[in-house]
C-alpha cells in the first residue's frame, strides 16, 4: 500500500514522493568509495533505444564511475551487485512488466532471463547495506518494482508508473540527469524534468506524470553531492585543494621574506653609499 509522503516543500516546486506504511531505515557499511560509482543495467532492448540512457549517462555524470552491463546473464548481475565497493545508484532500461495480480514486478535482463525482485533479493540488500542511496528504472510499469523494491527499505526510487514511450524514456533520463547532477535536490530535479515533457503532451497524453518517487521516509533528500561515492571524491578533491593552498601559502611567504631581506639590504646599503657621499664632500672644519 502506497501514502504520500509529506515532503514538506511547495508542489510547484518539488515532486511528490510515495512512500509505503511500513519501512524502517537501513545502517549502511562504512565504504569509502573515491568517486560516485553507477552500474548501468541495459537489460533486454528489443525495439528500445538504451544505448540513449547509457550516452546521458556518460555524458552528464562525467565524474562517476559507470559500469554498464549489457544483457548481463542474471548469476553476473548479482555477482556485480555483491560487489565489496558498493554502489551509489543502479539504473535498468529495458522492457519490464508486471504480473496480472499487480503484486510483482519483472524485468527481463536478457532475451532468455526474467527476474522478478525477489529473484535477486539478497543481492540488492547487500547493496543497500554498502550504501545505495538511489534506483532508476526507465523502463514501463514499474510502479509494482517500486512497490517490491520498497519491502528492502531501499532509500529512494524513480520508476514510470505506466507504459513509456520508446522515444520519452531517455528525454526524461536526460533532463532529470541535468538538473540532479546541477545541484538540484532528487525531488525537485524529478518535477523540473516533469515540466519539460510536458511539450509531449500532445503526442502522448500525461506522459509528464508517469515519472515516480518512492522515499524512504526515514532517510533525508538526495542529491548528487551528498551520494557516499561523491562525499568522498570531494574531501579528495579539498584535500587537494587544501595542499595547493598551503604550497601557493609557503610561497608567498618565502616571496615576502625576500622582498623584506632585500628591503632591508637596499636600506643598508643606500645608507652606507649616502654617508660615503657626505663624508667625502663635506669641508673639514678650520683648524
Amino acid at each position: 500500500m502506497w501514502d504520500f509522503y509529506d515532503s514538506n516543500i511547495g508542489y510547484s516546486k518539488a515532486g511528490v514522493p510515495l512512500s509505503t506504511l511500513k519501512y524502517k531505515r537501513i545502517i549502511p557499511n562504512n565504504i569509502n568509495r573515491q568517486k560516485a560509482r553507477i552500474l548501468v543495467i541495459l537489460g533486454h532492448g528489443e525495439k528500445l533505444n538504451t544505448k540513449k540512457d547509457k550516452e546521458h549517462l556518460e555524458n552528464i555524470l562525467k565524474d562517476g564511475e559507470i559500469i554498464p552491463l549489457i544483457e548481463p546473464s542474471s548469476s553476473y548481475l548479482c555477482k556485480k551487485l555483491y560487489e565489496k565497493e558498493g554502489w551509489d545508484l543502479i539504473f535498468f532500461a529495458g522492457h519490464s512488466y508486471s504480473d496480472l495480480d499487480l503484486k510483482t514486478g519483472n524485468i527481463k535482463i536478457n532475451s532468455e532471463e526474467t527476474l522478478t525482485i525477489d529473484d535477486f533479493k539478497n543481492a540488492l540488500e547487500e547493496s543497500i547495506h554498502n550504501g545505495l542511496k538511489l534506483a532508476i528504472f526507465n523502463s514501463c510499469d514499474g510502479f509494482t518494482l517500486a512497490q517490491n523494491l520498497a519491502q528492502l527499505n531501499i532509500p529512494q526510487v524513480i520508476v514510470m508508473g505506466e507504459n513509456i514511450p520508446d522515444s520519452v524514456a531517455p528525454e526524461f533520463l536526460e533532463y532529470f540527469l541535468q538538473e540532479f547532477y546541477g545541484k538540484k535536490s532528487l525531488l525537485l530535479a524529478v518535477r523540473n524534468a516533469q515540466k519539460k515533457l510536458q511539450n509531449l503532451e500532445k503526442k502522448f497524453p500525461g506522459v509528464s506524470w508517469l515519472p515516480v518517487i518512492f522515499k524512504n521516509p526515514t532517510e533525508k533528500i538526495l542529491t548528487w553531492q551528498k551520494l557516499p561515492g561523491v562525499i568522498e571524491q570531494q574531501k579528495e578533491e579539498n584535500k587537494i585543494k587544501q595542499a595547493e593552498i598551503e604550497k601557493q601559502a609557503k610561497i608567498d611567504q618565502r616571496k615576502k621574506l625576500i622582498r623584506r631581506i632585500t628591503g632591508a639590504l637596499l636600506t643598508i646599503f643606500t645608507g652606507f653609499f649616502a654617508y660615503k657621499i657626505t663624508s667625502k664632500y663635506t669641508p673639514c672644519a678650520n683648524l
